[in-house]
């Protein structure tokens, strides 16, 4: 049987989309442990719509870290990535997994690194508070009312 040349299968899979806002969903995710045994998400989000649809991003949540900074950032992602998803509870902050499939918008930057090249860092997830936090009576044509109904 033949084997035949595909340009889409050739094309660069690994070289930075464009920064952008994308819509992604969580496709994988696994506990980790860094150079200094500090444990960590490393988390495979792929593009859901448009021309870099099925492109992957890998972030990490540096959840328990030495520096206050890098975890509190972290735990950030992590709650604007429910909130965005509509998942409003974790059974912890080590467990991922009703997440995945979840289709989010998110806001993906290009990191420029000398040692390992460009690539993609999701700098925050879209998240709508007036659609997944807060709850309110249905007012006319569908629309959220917090107003008293008398």
């Amino acid at each position: 049987m033949s084997y035949k040349a595909d340009k889409k299968k050739a094309q660069d899979t690994f070289s930075p989309v464009e920064a952008g806002e994308y819509v992604v969903a969580l496709v994988d995710f696994e506990k980790k442990r860094t150079s200094n045994d500090d444990p960590y998400i490393a988390a495979q989000f792929a593009i859901a719509k448009g021309k870099n649809k099925g492109r992957r991003v890998w972030e990490n949540f540096l959840l328990e870290h030495p520096n206050d900074t890098t975890q509190e950032i972290a735990e950030r992602k992590l709650q604007q990535l429910m909130f965005a998803a509509g998942v409003m509870e974790l059974e912890s902050k080590w467990a991922f997994k009703p997440l995945i499939g979840k289709k989010v918008r998110a806001i993906i930057t290009v990191e420029k690194d000398k040692k390992y090249g460009d690539r993609n860092r999701i700098a925050r997830f879209v998240v709508d508070l007036d659609k997944k936090g807060k709850k309110g009576k249905k007012g006319k044509k569908g629309k959220k009312s917090d107003e008293v109904p008398f």
